[in-house]
């Protein structure tokens, strides 16, 4: 019985896919390299052609299948249940070599689920978003508040043009009627005839 299946279009069991992962490594001696894994996954699901050749539609032309098996291995890295101390080679951890059923990687799924919907406080520096679970939530969320904070910068702005053009037009007035009141013979402007400015 097959523990996930890759489709044109939606989300895999990315739990299934975990355990299969973790299976895998341990048929492979508890390490393997980033194809030697994908390859064995894809072996013990027994994927047909069909599904091996659905490739992601913005990730030129990266297989669908490698491309959530790259995400299965991240979730089982950030649940502690893998490692790749190597470049380009996974291990199993102990936490890993215990793993045996679904619920166990489910549980790993959701723990890391959670924390990708906490935001960045709640992730290491290091580790990479997750697209299946934050992106559209970034996305949904960013947009109301840069569409607030133009409008908000926008007013802000004119306002702050206003105050300054009566600022400055009363400043060069009181000087234009002090020099006035200063030379009596000026014929600019009478000092009783200066208007009163409000404060």
């Amino acid at each position: 019985m097959r523990r996930f299946k890759v489709e044109k279009e939606g989300l895999p069991d990315l739990a299934g896919m975990m355990l299969v992962t973790v299976e895998a490594l341990k048929e492979m001696g508890g390490s393997a390299s980033i194809d030697e894994l994908d390859e064995k996954v894809i072996e013990l699901e027994n994927i047909p052609d069909e599904e091996q050749a659905l490739v992601m539609a913005n990730e030129s032309g990266r297989p669908r299948v490698n491309y959530y098996l790259a995400w299965a291995r991240t979730y089982l890295k950030r649940g502690g249940a893998v490692e790749n101390s190597s470049r380009g080679v996974w291990s199993l951890t102990p936490t890993g070599h215990r793993i045996t059923s679904r619920s166990e990687t489910e549980a790993i799924h959701e723990q890391v689920s959670r924390e990708e919907r906490g935001g960045p406080s709640s992730r290491g520096s290091n580790q990479k978003v997750n697209p299946l679970v934050s992106q559209r939530t970034c996305r949904t969320r960013s947009k109301p508040r840069r569409q607030m904070l133009a409008v908000r910068t926008k007013s802000t702005g004119k306002h702050n043009f206003w105050r300054f053009w009566v600022k400055w037009t009363r400043a060069h007035l009181n000087a234009f009627l002090n020099d006035s009141c200063a030379n009596p013979g000026s014929p600019r402007l009478r000092c009783e005839e200066r208007p009163a400015m409000a404060g």
